[in-house]
């Protein structure tokens, strides 16, 4: 009796450990990593976003997608309340509300701020999410032991990196802390897909 539940007992350890995710590997090179991804046109996100700033705090699900310089970026906030679509590129966005009103917005950059009260510029926040410096102003960058990107200082924000998994060859932010004064934005990533959209 004993022995089969030792037996039993050992069957389970093993079982468990094998449903333990192996550790990420160190990563050797961060540098070659923002190269290559700098140059990957395609990729999208999907996750769970909060912001709060002085005046509101909303949370809701955020996805983007990104081909080149072509950006469709959507907030559904509970219960599809104080949700917003943006579409375009770097030099003109169409911004569609949840009740279908749009506007067409010349300066995509401060469409977040101008529009939602968020605050955070557009161009540099596709770079932040993917733990990338925004290449057009000087950064300073953090690491961990392990080589990935901790922390990094651009504009006068500070964007915080506290989680990654693998996705494919890359070592990608799982959770994302964006802030400055009284702004804060926190997303956690569902999902990415580097490459071509589905």
């Amino acid at each position: 009796m004993m022995r089969r539940f030792l037996l039993l007992a050992l069957l389970t350890i093993g079982v468990g450990a094998c449903a333990v995710k192996p550790p990420l590997p160190v990563e050797s090179n961060w540098y070659a990593r923002q190269e290559s991804l700098e140059q990957l046109r395609q990729w999208n996100l999907s996750g769970r976003v909060s912001v709060r700033t002085s005046t509101d705090a909303v949370n809701g699900s955020l996805t983007w997608r990104q081909d080149g310089r072509q950006v469709e970026l959507g907030f559904r906030g509970p219960l599809g309340v104080g949700g917003f679509r943006l579409t375009g590129d770097d030099s003109q966005m169409l911004f569609e509300d949840s009740k279908g009103q749009q506007l067409v917005l010349d300066d995509p950059g401060n469409a977040l701020a101008s529009h939602t009260g968020w605050g955070v510029p557009l161009n540099s926040l596709g770079y932040w999410v993917r733990a990338l410096p925004d290449p057009a102003t000087p950064v300073e960058q953090s690491f961990e032991p392990s080589g990935r990107l901790s922390q990094l200082h651009q504009d006068g924000w500070l964007v915080s990196y506290e989680k990654y998994a693998m996705e494919g060859a890359f070592a990608m932010p799982g959770r994302v802390t964006v802030e400055r004064d009284d702004v804060r934005i926190r997303l956690v990533v569902d999902n990415w897909m580097l490459g071509s959209n589905p």
